[in-house]
């Protein structure tokens, strides 16, 4: 009887899957793009869509589901993602239903300061913070070795701090929070703002963050400006 689980990364922009072996080795991965103009109901149905090919060694114990977003870890219900445009989603329900098997859910970040702790960088450690940089911003804590997650799950929604007043709008609806500045998201549409004829960023499709740091690497001044943005908001 198959004794590995999968683990699902929900990102606002990619969907990663994996199975996760006893030890904590990974087994086979996949990555794809987040189908979020599809809703909730779309997406759950992608998830188990690519869930669903991992059960060729037979069904998992469980699946564990990281979501970007304020969490019920009682229900697996996610009562809002700014990034997923989701609101009371039953996460839980909707995928067990589907796919046969367990399903836990947490918000994405703390899952990830969680597998630090116990496999990663963190082992060791009775304290520590992950801070993930991506299409938001997300921080997980851990406190005397045990997840904390604040009340109401939000204890590490570093993201949606306000930092600038005058600043773009949010996607939780505030204006110039923290991930407005800094994300992956923002590194991208700055550059996209600044880009000119000189650097090596114009005249191709919107860059995202990765194409920005490609081009710091390579010496562009541009690029090197809005990485310097980014860092000077994030520190």
């Amino acid at each position: 009887m198959p004794d590995y689980t999968v683990g699902v990364d929900l990102g606002g922009t990619k969907l990663l899957v994996a199975q996760v072996h006893p030890d904590g080795q990974l087994g086979s991965t996949s990555s794809y793009r987040t189908a979020v103009e599809d809703g909730p109901e779309g997406v759950l149905a992608q998830v188990a869509r690519v869930v669903s090919r991992e059960f060729e060694e037979g069904p998992p114990v469980a699946v564990g589901i990281g979501v970007p977003g304020l969490v019920d870890t009682i229900t697996g219900e996610c009562t809002f993602s700014p990034n997923l445009h989701w609101q009371q989603v039953p996460v839980a329900r909707l995928l067990g239903s589907v796919l046969g098997v367990p399903v836990y859910v947490d918000n994405d970040v703390n899952l990830a300061a969680l597998a630090e702790h116990r496999l990663g960088a963190g082992q060791g450690y009775r304290d520590l913070i992950m801070v993930t940089i991506g299409t938001g911003i997300g921080a997980g804590l851990i406190l005397d070795g045990k997840l904390y997650r604040g009340s109401g799950g939000s204890a590490g929604e570093l993201g949606h701090l306000p930092v600038d007043p005058q600043g773009a709008q949010c996607t939780c609806g505030r204006r110039g929070c923290l991930e407005t500045t800094c994300s992956g998201t923002a590194i991208g549409r700055r550059a996209t703002q600044l880009a000119h004829p000189a650097s090596l960023l114009w005249g191709k499709p919107p860059p995202d963050a990765r194409a920005v740091f490609a081009a710091a690497r390579q010496g562009d001044e541009l690029a090197r400006e809005v990485v310097r943005e980014a860092v000077d908001w994030l520190g």
